[in-house]
């Protein structure tokens, strides 16, 4: 059991991605136009927002690679950075809080979520023996909430926040996924792997 450690660079490989620590040249004007994205920004209850290459580095700057790490998600084939993780440590219950944007649309978003958050899991559920993922969804986003429902997340709560567009307040929903729950999913998916290959 990992009690503490020292800041360190995360890379993690997944079959079509590179999941690894963001370094300051990773950042582009691309990622810019992400949080520019209306419909990316909407998912997340935040407005629009053009922020320069040189403000995102000083973001890239505030995480610790202890408690705090921000993670990019990168095609293998192109090297490019489709989006990124932030994933927040807390040492004493052994939890950690995920939140994701993949900014890139289409087929490629689908599968980069879901090969980096199993890479993920399995790195902070395994190296570093921690006990349970945190997350919140807004109760719009019908496509995570099932994924919540698929990996056996527990619903821990409701909150309402203000809404950024000035609408009506937001409902989110807060998930906790336990490491168990999260090792029956692991266990159906290498089940399912070792399936198709035995097919093939």
């Amino acid at each position: 059991m990992v009690e503490t450690i020292g800041p360190r660079k995360i890379r993690l490989e997944a079959p079509h991605f590179i999941v690894r620590t963001v370094e300051r040249e990773d950042v582009t004007p691309r990622w810019s136009g992400w949080l520019a994205d209306p419909l990316k920004t909407r998912m997340l209850n935040a407005n629009p927002i053009t922020l320069s290459v040189d403000q995102i580095r000083r973001y890239v700057d505030d995480f610790d690679h202890v408690k705090s790490h921000l993670l990019g998600v990168f095609e293998r084939t192109s090297g490019d950075m489709i989006g990124f993780w932030e994933v927040y440590v807390e040492w004493t219950h052994r939890e950690f809080l995920v939140n994701v944007l993949i900014g890139e649309r289409g087929r490629i978003a689908l599968s980069a979520r879901e090969e980096s958050q199993y890479v993920i899991c399995a790195y902070f559920f395994g190296e570093l023996d921690l006990a349970a993922m945190r997350c919140s969804v807004l109760s719009t986003n019908t496509l995570i909430l099932r994924v919540m429902a698929e990996k056996r997340a527990e619903h821990v709560h409701t909150s309402q926040k203000v809404s950024a567009d000035g609408g009506p307040p937001v409902e989110l929903r807060h998930f906790r996924l336990s490491k168990e729950a999260w090792a029956i999913t692991r266990a159906q998916r290498l089940a399912r792997e070792r399936a198709k290959s035995a097919q093939s």
